[in-house]
Protein backbone atom coordinates (compact mmCIF):
# COMPACT_ATOMS: atom_id res chain seq x y z
CA UNK A 1 0.00 0.00 0.00
CA UNK A 2 0.87 3.45 -0.99
CA UNK A 3 0.82 5.42 2.56
CA UNK A 4 2.34 8.34 0.83
CA UNK A 5 -0.50 8.86 -1.99
CA UNK A 6 -2.96 7.77 0.66
CA UNK A 7 -1.76 10.57 3.44
CA UNK A 8 -1.79 12.86 0.46
CA UNK A 9 -5.16 11.76 -0.23
CA UNK A 10 -6.73 12.32 2.99
CA UNK A 11 -5.04 15.70 3.48
CA UNK A 12 -6.86 16.84 0.42
CA UNK A 13 -9.99 15.81 1.79
CA UNK A 14 -9.61 17.40 4.76
CA UNK A 15 -8.81 20.54 3.53
CA UNK A 16 -11.52 20.47 1.03
CA UNK A 17 -14.04 19.70 3.88
CA UNK A 18 -13.08 22.37 5.51
CA UNK A 19 -13.00 24.92 3.13
CA UNK A 20 -16.69 23.85 2.88
CA UNK A 21 -17.37 24.31 6.38
CA UNK A 22 -15.67 27.53 6.30
CA UNK A 23 -17.63 28.62 3.11
CA UNK A 24 -20.96 27.71 4.82
CA UNK A 25 -20.05 29.79 7.95
CA UNK A 26 -19.29 32.59 5.61
CA UNK A 27 -22.22 32.52 3.82
CA UNK A 28 -24.52 32.04 6.96
CA UNK A 29 -22.90 35.20 8.19
CA UNK A 30 -23.42 37.18 4.93
CA UNK A 31 -27.32 35.90 4.79
CA UNK A 32 -28.81 39.01 7.14
CA UNK A 33 -26.31 41.41 5.19
CA UNK A 34 -28.04 40.17 2.04
CA UNK A 35 -31.51 40.25 3.34
CA UNK A 36 -30.46 44.07 4.14
CA UNK A 37 -29.90 44.32 0.42
CA UNK A 38 -33.32 42.82 -0.36
CA UNK A 39 -35.56 44.82 1.62
CA UNK A 40 -33.81 48.02 -0.59
CA UNK A 41 -35.90 46.74 -3.70
CA UNK A 42 -38.89 49.01 -5.15
CA UNK A 43 -37.16 52.03 -3.07
CA UNK A 44 -36.89 55.07 -5.78
CA UNK A 45 -34.34 56.04 -7.24
CA UNK A 46 -32.83 59.32 -7.10
CA UNK A 47 -29.65 61.06 -8.63
CA UNK A 48 -27.88 61.83 -4.91
CA UNK A 49 -29.59 59.95 -2.87
CA UNK A 50 -28.36 58.03 0.35
CA UNK A 51 -31.27 56.92 2.54
CA UNK A 52 -34.34 54.71 1.81
CA UNK A 53 -36.30 57.92 2.70
CA UNK A 54 -34.79 60.45 0.35
CA UNK A 55 -34.57 57.72 -2.60
CA UNK A 56 -31.08 55.17 -3.50
CA UNK A 57 -28.65 56.07 -6.60
CA UNK A 58 -26.54 53.30 -7.53
CA UNK A 59 -23.54 54.40 -4.59
CA UNK A 60 -26.06 55.34 -2.11
CA UNK A 61 -27.72 51.00 -2.42
CA UNK A 62 -24.35 50.53 -1.28
CA UNK A 63 -23.43 52.97 1.35
CA UNK A 64 -26.32 52.34 2.51
CA UNK A 65 -25.41 48.46 3.04
CA UNK A 66 -21.78 49.58 4.42
CA UNK A 67 -23.03 52.10 6.90
CA UNK A 68 -25.73 49.86 8.65
CA UNK A 69 -23.16 46.85 8.88
CA UNK A 70 -20.21 48.74 10.49
CA UNK A 71 -18.32 48.01 7.49
CA UNK A 72 -17.90 52.30 6.75
CA UNK A 73 -18.77 55.42 9.03
CA UNK A 74 -22.26 56.99 9.01
CA UNK A 75 -19.63 60.44 7.74
CA UNK A 76 -18.17 58.44 4.97
CA UNK A 77 -19.61 58.71 1.42
CA UNK A 78 -18.55 57.48 -1.58
CA UNK A 79 -19.08 57.22 -5.06
CA UNK A 80 -19.00 53.88 -8.05
CA UNK A 81 -15.38 54.47 -8.73
CA UNK A 82 -14.68 55.05 -4.79
CA UNK A 83 -16.23 51.77 -3.91
CA UNK A 84 -13.93 49.96 -6.62
CA UNK A 85 -10.88 51.13 -5.87
CA UNK A 86 -11.61 50.78 -1.71
CA UNK A 87 -12.02 47.33 -1.29
CA UNK A 88 -9.76 44.05 -1.92
CA UNK A 89 -10.56 42.87 -5.49
CA UNK A 90 -12.01 39.33 -6.03
CA UNK A 91 -12.43 36.94 -9.11
CA UNK A 92 -15.83 35.73 -9.34
CA UNK A 93 -19.06 37.24 -7.98
CA UNK A 94 -21.15 35.65 -4.81
CA UNK A 95 -22.73 37.07 -1.78
CA UNK A 96 -21.93 40.32 -0.10
CA UNK A 97 -19.59 41.23 -3.42
CA UNK A 98 -19.90 44.60 -5.39
CA UNK A 99 -20.22 44.29 -9.34
CA UNK A 100 -18.89 47.61 -10.68
CA UNK A 101 -19.82 48.57 -13.95
CA UNK A 102 -18.61 51.25 -16.54
CA UNK A 103 -16.40 51.60 -19.79
CA UNK A 104 -14.28 53.62 -19.65
CA UNK A 105 -14.48 54.42 -16.07
CA UNK A 106 -16.17 52.76 -13.08
CA UNK A 107 -19.60 54.37 -13.34
CA UNK A 108 -22.10 51.78 -11.17
CA UNK A 109 -22.07 49.63 -8.56
CA UNK A 110 -24.27 46.42 -7.70
CA UNK A 111 -24.75 44.40 -4.49
CA UNK A 112 -24.24 40.06 -5.26
CA UNK A 113 -26.63 38.67 -3.24
CA UNK A 114 -25.33 35.17 -4.84
CA UNK A 115 -23.43 33.98 -7.42
CA UNK A 116 -25.30 35.62 -10.32
CA UNK A 117 -27.53 38.08 -8.84
CA UNK A 118 -27.30 41.52 -7.61
CA UNK A 119 -29.19 44.93 -6.49
CA UNK A 120 -29.25 47.96 -7.06
CA UNK A 121 -30.31 51.42 -8.50
CA UNK A 122 -32.03 51.05 -12.14
CA UNK A 123 -33.50 53.47 -14.21
CA UNK A 124 -31.71 56.27 -12.83
CA UNK A 125 -30.26 59.42 -14.59
CA UNK A 126 -28.99 62.95 -13.32
CA UNK A 127 -32.37 64.53 -14.35
CA UNK A 128 -34.02 62.06 -11.22
CA UNK A 129 -33.39 64.59 -8.46
CA UNK A 130 -37.27 64.21 -6.66
CA UNK A 131 -39.01 60.52 -5.46
CA UNK A 132 -41.89 61.74 -7.64
CA UNK A 133 -39.88 61.93 -10.85
CA UNK A 134 -38.23 58.39 -10.10
CA UNK A 135 -41.91 57.09 -9.26
CA UNK A 136 -42.68 58.13 -13.06
CA UNK A 137 -39.92 56.91 -14.75
CA UNK A 138 -39.99 53.82 -13.04
CA UNK A 139 -36.42 54.34 -11.56
CA UNK A 140 -35.97 51.79 -8.19
CA UNK A 141 -34.11 49.12 -6.83
CA UNK A 142 -34.21 45.92 -8.35
CA UNK A 143 -32.49 42.35 -8.64
CA UNK A 144 -31.08 41.80 -11.74
CA UNK A 145 -29.00 38.90 -13.03
CA UNK A 146 -25.05 40.38 -12.94
CA UNK A 147 -24.27 40.38 -16.48
CA UNK A 148 -27.53 42.43 -17.45
CA UNK A 149 -25.12 45.37 -18.05
CA UNK A 150 -22.19 44.67 -20.93
CA UNK A 151 -19.80 46.70 -19.10
CA UNK A 152 -18.73 44.72 -16.03
CA UNK A 153 -14.98 45.61 -15.22
CA UNK A 154 -14.51 43.92 -11.77
CA UNK A 155 -15.70 42.73 -8.69
CA UNK A 156 -14.76 43.94 -4.99
CA UNK A 157 -14.43 42.64 -1.39
CA UNK A 158 -16.28 44.42 1.36
CA UNK A 159 -16.48 41.77 3.69
CA UNK A 160 -13.46 40.32 3.58
CA UNK A 161 -12.90 39.34 6.85
CA UNK A 162 -15.22 37.03 6.58
CA UNK A 163 -13.67 35.70 3.97
CA UNK A 164 -10.61 35.31 6.04
CA UNK A 165 -9.69 31.46 7.58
Amino acid sequence: MDYEYVHKQLDAASSALHQLIFDQQRDANLRPICDLAQSLIGIPVVWGGNTPEDGLDCSGVITYILRSTGIIEHNQDFNARTYALKFMRVISPGPGVIACYGKPVISHVMFCITSTLCIGAVGASKSIQTISAAIKAGAMVRMRNINYRSDLIKYVQPFEALYKD
